[in-house]
């Protein structure tokens, strides 16, 4: 049985001889579809995309040449080591309508790629942060009614003040769009407070869009619509006993604000003071197996619904943020969660507790086995959680040719206490997909492991993985694209 969780270390032959780069996809960096629009950010994948000077040791990416239309875009730094992908921002002169793409490198040049622009390509680009009031500077994953929050998107088009492709925007004065956008939480409008370029070379071709949050207690879809084009949706749970309580606990693979189940992996966030200021310091279990019941001087406790208060065990702590594993015996009902800082500040939430409430990280292991050997390599998949997907479509495709059997290993909380590996259900696109395993991955005290055998037949599928555990549905759901 197959137990790790652990960083895959890719060794990198010395240098092939480069070939002529190819083009076989681009598409929106927010939306992971094929809109776009001038100086919106772009992904171009392909093969020997960039060319490097690599041993065995590192690897020196030499930046390609993108133009588009015959005008050069704007290369992002190279994050990646295969050579199959890069970034772009697509030129702000561009007009719309259809035009080419080519990438050069030192080996050759790409046959062009077809691509049409239009003049609103909206993308929300994963992530959220909700500013509180009274807590400057400190920004959180949930939010509460009547918060301010700020997503980055990209593709909204023209500014009133023109910032030229690969160029930073100033901060003064502040690049506004042009046509301002709508944005709905949960099909709700929201006030929308700006919409600009966002400043700062860091945030080149994003745009930086704040609003009011108009709803309370749930996980909502984030949507922003600009010009008639609607973007792609992006998930935010809102807390009803947060700011009230102080703070807001969320299952760490979800970042909803529960269920949780009894040894299962939670976040407890906080952006004021009187909560957990007083721990000063960040703290990280030592033993991530076997984590203490005190960090920098805190520590949490569970008081389930029968009444019995247990100790919880802590992975993380700091000023705002505490990483703890539900107790093990938690009875299910409502539990009250009590934080209490280094120097005796106690706040304290409530949370709902099922015997299972089944969770998936975006991380996961692809193993083959090949006869004679077995490799694995590591994978990152798209999540969607409340009708938003955070991450882009078609990311860690999984190869199911050349093997004669492959597995797909799953990282997640919440599920080990399901009551038989006959009742969890693994389907993709109608097709069975057999469960090997499902428990406690063993080097991360409240991760969970579920072991999949993946069928042939689904090579050249792409979509949802439904998976349910004693018939409760997965609180996220992770998308998986096979070749």
């Amino acid at each position: 049985m197959i137990g790790i969780l652990a960083p895959l270390f890719l060794m990198i032959p010395r240098a092939l001889p480069a070939q002529a780069p190819t083009v076989t996809r681009v598409f929106n960096s927010g939306s992971a579809d094929a809109r776009l629009s001038p100086g919106a950010l772009a992904t171009v994948r392909g093969a020997n995309l960039v060319v490097s000077t690599s041993t065995d040791d590192y690897f020196y990416p030499q930046t390609p040449g993108v133009t588009v239309g015959g005008k050069a875009a704007y290369v992002l730094p190279i994050s990646n080591s295969d050579g199959n992908v890069v970034d772009v921002q697509l030129p702000v002169e561009l007009a719309p309508g259809r035009t080419t793409l080519v990438v050069t490198t030192s080996a050759g040049t790409s046959a062009p790629f077809d691509l049409t622009l239009e003049a609103y390509a909206p993308g929300l680009l994963p992530g959220i942060g909700v500013a509180r009031s009274g807590s400057e500077g400190c920004y959180a994953r949930v939010a509460a009614l009547g918060d301010l929050a700020t997503v980055f998107a990209t593709g909204l088009g023209a500014t009133i003040l023109a910032v030229a492709t690969g160029t930073a925007a100033p901060s003064q004065p502040l690049a506004s769009t042009i046509v301002k956008p709508v944005v709905t939480v949960g099909g709700r409008p929201a006030e929308v407070l700006e919409s600009v370029l966002a400043p700062g070379p860091g945030r080149i071709g994003q745009y930086r869009v704040t609003f009011r949050i108009p709803q309370a207690t749930g996980a909502f879809g984030v949507q922003l619509a600009i010009g008639g084009v609607n973007s792609n949706t992006i998930p935010l749970a809102v807390g009803s006993s947060y700011p009230s309580s102080n703070f807001l606990s969320v299952g760490a693979a979800t970042w909803l604000p529960g269920p949780a189940a009894p040894e299962s992996l939670m976040v407890a966030y906080s952006c004021y003071p009187a909560v957990l200021s007083a721990v000063r310091i960040e703290g990280i279990a030592g033993n991530p197996r076997n984590p203490p019941l005190s960090l920098g001087g805190a520590t949490v406790k569970v008081r389930d619904s029968a009444g019995v208060e247990r100790p919880a065990p802590m992975l993380y702590v700091s000023s705002s943020q505490v990483n703890y594993v539900v107790p093990p015996g938690t009875a299910s009902g409502s539990a009250r969660v009590t934080i209490t800082s280094a120097e005796g500040v106690a706040s304290s939430a409530g949370l709902d507790i099922e015997p299972v409430a089944p969770g998936l990280f975006s991380g996961a292991l692809v193993v083959r086995d090949l006869g004679t050997t077995v490799t694995s390599e590591s994978v990152v998949l798209p999540i969607s959680v409340a009708g938003g997907r955070s991450g882009e479509i078609g990311s860690g495709v999984i190869d199911l040719s050349g093997a004669d059997e492959t597995y797909l290993i799953l990282f997640g909380t919440g599920l080990r206490l399901r009551t038989s590996l006959a009742n969890i259900s693994a389907t993709f696109d109608g097709i069975d997909v057999p469960v090997q395993y499902a428990g406690r991955q063993p080097e991360f005290a409240g991760v969970d492991q579920l072991n999949l055998k993946l069928p042939k037949s689904l090579a050249g599928r792409s979509g949802p993985l439904n998976l349910t555990v004693d018939g409760n549905a997965a609180l996220n759901v992770v998308y998986l694209t096979f070749k």
